[in-house]
């Protein structure tokens, strides 16, 4: 599975556009359909408060939940729908696990749960629930 992220990280990232951010994203294990990836958090990845931004919180979820689904040899789907929990800052400098879950992988809807830790001490600072739509077309 690490590899199989890895190559597909490598190749969003290689694009030159914004998912070009990926290339601070490592992934450091899992299975298929739930990965974990690891990331720095640096001052390209903060607000003004040099914390993470909550904007960059959802693009990871977004690109990172699909990193994932393709690990189960499916397409990627279209993010419909993200609910998150902002419970904690991560600071420049804080690591960051951006662990993913498949919670169910339907004919047309892939339903998943992302949390973003504190690599450190395993404090949470992220809960996110995404919805894809498989089929795009459908859409």
């Amino acid at each position: 599975v690490i590899p199989m992220a890895r190559t597909i990280i490598a190749r969003l990232a290689g694009l030159k556009q914004f998912d070009s951010i990926l290339s601070s994203v490592e992934p450091v294990g899992g299975k298929p359909g739930n990965v974990v990836f690891e990331m720095k958090v640096e001052a390209k990845h903060a607000n003004a408060l040099n914390t993470l931004h909550g904007g960059l919180s959802a693009y990871l979820v977004d690109a990172l939940s699909s990193v994932s689904q393709i690990t189960l040899d499916q397409p990627p789907g279209v993010s419909v729908e993200l609910q998150t929990r902002y419970l904690r800052a991560a600071k420049i400098g804080d690591t960051i696990l951006i662990e993913t879950e498949t919670q169910k992988s339907g004919k047309h809807l892939l339903f998943s749960n992302v949390l973003i830790k504190n690599k450190e001490t395993g404090k949470l600072h992220r809960s996110i629930n995404c919805l894809a739509a498989e089929d795009v077309s459908r859409l």
